[in-house]
């Protein structure tokens, strides 16, 4: 399956369309080629998720760490500690997160995947 890449979110916009469950989404993302495009794609959703869910009160997502959080985090920048991105809140608090899609939800990441 492929789709056109032409916004913030390339491969969500595409998934999404006529989408009406989470378990919609899922079977589409599930059926992407390539284990990378399957991940970009669940972190593009991860990404809006939080953008629109208002629990997290985000002032900024990050999917790239900027070198002044890093700095916050005491992320030494070198390498890929497990963090996919940030959320910047407005009461200044940073919050790390990972996104792991599986197309086998009983098949939990192990610590490497995670670390």
């Amino acid at each position: 399956m492929s789709f056109k890449r032409n916004s913030r979110y390339p491969l969500l916009q595409d998934l999404v369309s006529d989408v009406s469950s989470w378990k919609q989404l899922e079977e589409r993302i599930s059926l992407l080629k390539s284990k990378q495009e399957r991940g970009s794609a669940f972190e593009e959703f991860c990404e809006a998720y939080f953008k629109l869910n208002p629990i997290y009160q985000d002032k900024k997502v990050h999917r790239k760490i900027p070198p002044s959080i890093a700095l916050r985090l005491g992320h030494p920048g070198k390498q890929d500690i497990g963090i996919d991105g940030v959320i910047e809140t407005v009461e200044d608090k940073i919050i790390a997160y990972q996104a792991k899609f599986r197309r086998d939800r009983k098949k939990t990441p192990t610590w490497r995947e995670l670390s």
